[in-house]
Order: structure tokens, then C-alpha cells, then sequence
């Protein structure tokens, strides 16, 4: 009896869930570049840079933890560089710690302030407020796992809740 129903409300929360994993895959993507890019500036060679921002870019999936690993791939890295060859000046083998934190910050300045809102934030239509409240429950009620699904559930909670709301009323049910 209510077959279409169903089937329209598994297609609205599977093509949300779609819209999610493009968002952050996008989102991902910029913030991996970015830290490429601030490594590069900084003096790191460019394969370093980027295979540091590939691990920055894939992990900056998981909330929270992700820059922390991150940061801390690129401050190994800068312990150990004997070579630099900086772009901007002032960069050299005693404060290279220093600036690795600074191309890091840079990088989550710009995944908070512009990535995250306008790739993510319009890929799945949630408030920034609802998405920092959902991630802090999820990890104080379940932890690592609610901290990591949290986004994806309220996605899923808020599609389903619409589209049976539109659905219900349409069949004229409500």
C-alpha cells in the first residue's frame, strides 16, 4: 500500500547520503591542496608536500582528529628536513616548525571559515549550529563512532522527516 512511499523516501536519503560523500570528498580535497600548497611555500619539495597533504586531506574526514594528524605528519617531517628551499622569506631549518603550524592553521582556517560552509554546508542543506551540536552529541552519547557518523544521520534523520512529511501530505494521508 505504501510501496511508492518508500521507494521515494530510500532515494531522497540515499541521494543525500551521495550529496554528503561528494561534499566532503570535495572538502577534503581543498584542504589537502591547501596544506600542499602551504608546505610548498614554505620550502617543502613538492612530492613531500603533497603526499603530507594527501594524508591532511584524507584524514581532515575524520572531525577533530583529522587536522591533529595532519600537523603532526608535517612537524615529523620538519624535525627531520635537512633542505628547504623557501618561497617567501624569513623560513629556515630553526623556525620551520613554526611556519609548518602556520601553513596547518591556514588550512583549517580556510576549511572552517569557507570550505566547510560553502561545500559542504550547501551540498547537504544543514546549519552550521546543527552540524557542531550533532558532532559534539554524537561523541559524548557514542563517542569516536557518533563523532563520525553524526553528520551523516542527521542528514539522514532530516530527508527522511521531509520527504514523509511532503509524501503523507501529497497522498493526502495528513
Amino acid at each position: 500500500r505504501y510501496f511508492e512511499l518508500a521507494l521515494t523516501v530510500f532515494e531522497e536519503a540515499d541521494r543525500a547520503i551521495g550529496k554528503y560523500l561528494r561534499g566532503t570528498l570535495m572538502e577534503c580535497f581543498l584542504v589537502g591542496a591547501t596544506m600542499a600548497f602551504g608546505l610548498v611555500v614554505i620550502g617543502f619539495k613538492l612530492p613531500v608536500a603533497l603526499f603530507i597533504g594527501m594524508i591532511a586531506g584524507i584524514t581532515n574526514a575524520i572531525p577533530f582528529l583529522g587536522p591533529f594528524i595532519g600537523l603532526i605528519i608535517g612537524m615529523s617531517y620538519a624535525l627531520v628536513a635537512e633542505d628547504i628551499s623557501p618561497i617567501i622569506g624569513g623560513v629556515d631549518l630553526e623556525n620551520l616548525m613554526i611556519w609548518v603550524l602556520a601553513a596547518v592553521g591556514l588550512a583549517q582556517v580556510m576549511d572552517n571559515a569557507v570550505y566547510q560552509p560553502v561545500v559542504l554546508g550547501s551540498a547537504v542543506n544543514l546549519h552550521p549550529l546543527v552540524v557542531i551540536i550533532g558532532v559534539v552529541g554524537g561523541s559524548t552519547i557514542f563517542g569516536f563512532a557518533g563523532m563520525l557518523l553524526a553528520i551523516p544521520t542527521i542528514v539522514v534523520v532530516n530527508v527522511v522527516i521531509e520527504t514523509l512529511f511532503k509524501e503523507l501530505k501529497a497522498y493526502r494521508i495528513i
